[in-house]
């Protein structure tokens, strides 16, 4: 899932950067190492906190999700107040926050169509 990200993160920045300018680029660029880490700590937790017998799993992920969330804000805001005159800016950063989503939706397709093709 990392490396398709990445693959794709390399990918569109370059067309991004060629299209819109380094600003464009790094609001996608930004984008993307937002949603990246948002999917890598919901991993990290699950797999720290989601273990046989582990009673306080529920409050160390309502805590862990309120401190993620709080931070998440804090972020928009800082992006929104860089770059929020520059519309390519905004705009790559909304489509990076896209990217672990579309690698997610892309990876289930392939594993559908090669299945359909090994039957």
């Amino acid at each position: 899932m990392y490396v398709s990200s990445a693959y794709l993160w390399a990918f569109v920045a370059l067309a991004v950067f060629a299209l819109w300018g380094i600003v464009a680029a790094a609001g996608w660029t930004i984008g993307c190492a937002l949603s990246v880490g948002i999917l890598r700590s919901l991993e990290w937790v699950v797999k720290r906190n989601f273990v046989p017998g582990a009673d306080k799993a529920k409050q160390e992920f309502a805590k862990f999700s309120l401190v993620k969330l709080a931070l998440v804000v804090i972020i928009l805001i800082g992006v929104v107040l860089a770059g929020g005159s520059n519309f390519g800016f905004v705009a790559a950063f909304c489509a990076g926050l896209l990217l672990a989503q579309v690698v997610i939706v892309a990876k289930v397709l392939g594993m559908l169509v090669a299945e359909r093709l090994g039957s």
